[in-house]
């Protein structure tokens, strides 16, 4: 069955197909979730359950003919949006790579080590970006959506989705240029 498919069953109170809808989203929403919550896996469990819990309760305000995944991130955005505004100080957490445990090769030891601490100083950026721009990236580049789907599910336009996404990147790509290994020696 589709999502949204799914969701018409959902609305006649099928509790099978909510389960399954469940199934289909419920790790990437709670990885989405982690990191828009600054890598807090109890917050982002418990928010996951509050995504299902509106999901539930808004089955039937959701419209046939539109599609189910950003509408099920579009919730889970909302819901991030009012946490930030209930905080009144925010914390900076790093992303908690630990490099002792990466594993290690013989032979690339050296490239993973690379790559976990990009991965830190990316996780990091990320993290200090305001959350529309902290949540175009996530949407696009850890959830794989489409620029209609993020702008369906940050209420914007889609040339505003890809200006975002374009100065951002080239923004990190600056900033994250010493762990380039095509830089090597470029002072």
């Amino acid at each position: 069955m589709t999502d949204e498919a799914l969701m018409a069953a959902i609305q006649e109170q099928d509790k099978a197909a909510f389960a399954e809808l469940y199934d289909r989203y419920a790790d990437r929403l709670l990885r989405f979730l982690q990191r828009m919550l600054g890598n807090d896996h109890e917050k982002a469990q418990d928010f996951l359950q509050e995504v299902f819990m509106r999901v539930i309760r808004s089955a039937d305000n959701f419209k046939t003919g539109k599609t189910v995944r950003p509408w099920i991130y579009a919730i889970s955005m909302n819901l991030c949006k009012n946490e930030y505004r209930r905080l009144t100080v925010r914390q900076n957490t790093e992303d908690g790579v630990d490099i002792d445990s990466v594993p290690q090769k013989a032979n690339d030891t050296e490239s993973q080590i690379d790559m976990a601490l990009f991965q830190r100083a990316l996780e990091a950026e990320i993290h200090k970006l305001p959350a529309y721009l902290r949540s175009t990236f996530l949407l696009r580049f850890q959830c794989g959506m489409t620029i209609r789907e993020i702008s369906e599910i940050m209420a914007c336009s889609q040339g505003t989705v890809k200006s975002r996404l374009f100065y951002m990147t080239q923004n990190l790509a600056e900033i994250l240029k010493s762990y380039n290994p095509y830089n090597v020696g470029e002072n």
